[in-house]
């Protein structure tokens, strides 16, 4: 690798050092830039740091010496751009090619040591172009860095095709390309001012309030007042009387449904007349008239329709069995009980059926789902 720049030997362009373009990158916010500029003036690393001025020549002169700029090449050959660049980027005298004991160079970096007695390849590929020819029809172009004396960058010939590719090549081998520095000088001239915070209060005269903080004796009288109401010496009047609702009896004749109570006893089984009476608590029976039917109620409380079947057990267990008797026995209740659900929402009442046994529970549960089937233990009915 070339020699460094010295920072005591030698003097560092400006505008990779200066304190003055440290601090014009910083107000644009071209930190990475800064920093660079300033790691160059005091740590002297300079050798990856270029102006725009300089990728710029260097990118010419790679489009030169990779044959994309044909009309920019003298009758010299490749050799004569790289070793132009190496004269604009870099103070040391300038040599002819034949002065290192008449040698002819072959390749790029024996171009650069014939003119600094040595050179390197600080980064890019293994292929170097040789020669006119090579260069042009080849995928690396060597070109001279303005960074240290003999120093060349290796780079694709796809990377010379557009400014912004070559950039990108530059940054991708870790060179920073420092903006033009008139240019940024003149966009922070037109950049805002900062803005200013004016505080509302002074430091010196705050003190923060501790919490919880006291409350004055207005809003104790408040709290008092919230927590314990004062009572209205105000008279208050009564309120109205609630809307009362329509009886029974008035919605059954809207819907036409008309019931009578009975004087005899429920259906023609006494000991079904003793179960529905515990069940239902001695509510009374009906018989009940309507437009989709007639129907006797074992009882009804309130909107309650109780339907109590007791000793149901054999008949179910003979129904199970396929006797013909039991089988013309439950299509006689399936019929009623369908007939009774039927009226009982019609009329708006909540049918359900009461049963004694857990066998003729399960039953009715199967064959009635749409029923509310309620079991309630009385050992006289099995």
């Amino acid at each position: 690798m070339g020699n460094e720049y010295d920072t005591k030997a030698s003097t560092i362009p400006l505008e990779k050092s200066s304190p003055n373009v440290e601090a014009s990158y910083r107000k644009a916010g071209l930190q990475t830039a800064a920093n660079a500029v300033r790691l160059c003036r005091e740590e002297g690393s300079c050798n990856r740091l270029l102006t725009e001025k300089e990728a710029w020549v260097m990118f010419g002169a790679g489009r030169s010496a990779g044959g994309l700029n044909k009309d920019e090449q003298s009758g010299t050959g490749p050799s004569t751009a790289v070793s132009g660049v190496a004269v604009a980027g870099l103070t040391a005298p300038a040599l002819s090619p034949g002065a290192a004991g008449g040698a002819v160079a072959k390749t790029a970096v024996e171009r650069a040591a014939l003119r600094w007695g040595t050179a390197e390849v600080i980064s890019g590929g293994a292929a170097v172009a040789e020669g006119g020819t090579a260069a042009a029809a080849g995928t690396s172009i060597a070109i001279a860095a303005p960074v240290a004396l003999g120093a060349y960058v290796v780079v694709g010939i796809v990377a010379l095709v557009s400014w912004s590719k070559f950039q990108a090549e530059l940054q991708r081998q870790g060179y920073i390309i420092l903006p033009e520095i008139l240019g940024v000088c003149i966009g922070n001239c037109h950049q805002p001012g900062a803005p200013k915070f004016e505080l509302r209060f002074s430091p010196d005269t705050f003190s923060p309030q501790p919490f919880p903080r006291k409350f004055s004796p207005e809003e104790m009288e408040t709290l008092k007042d919230w927590i314990n109401p004062k009572t209205s010496t105000q008279p208050v009047s009564p309120p109205l009387p609630k809307a009362q609702p329509k009886e029974k009896e008035e919605e059954d004749k809207k819907k036409d449904c008309r019931k009578v109570r009975r004087t005899t006893s429920r259906g023609d089984d006494p000991l079904a007349e003793l179960f529905c009476s515990v069940v239902s608590l001695n509510a009374p029976s009906y018989d009940i008239y309507s437009k989709v039917g007639v129907a006797e109620i074992d009882a009804l409380a309130g909107t309650t329709w109780y339907e109590c079947k007791c000793g149901y057990r054999s008949t179910v267990r003979a129904f199970k069995r396929g006797e013909r008797w039991a089988k013309f026995a439950i299509d006689k209740l399936d019929e009623q009980i369908r007939r009774q659900t039927k009226i009982a929402g019609y009329c708006g009442y909540q049918y359900r059926l009461f049963v004694a046994n857990k066998e003729v529970e399960d039953f009715f549960r199967d064959r009635y789902a749409d029923i509310d089937v309620v079991k309630i233990d009385f050992e006289p009915c099995e």
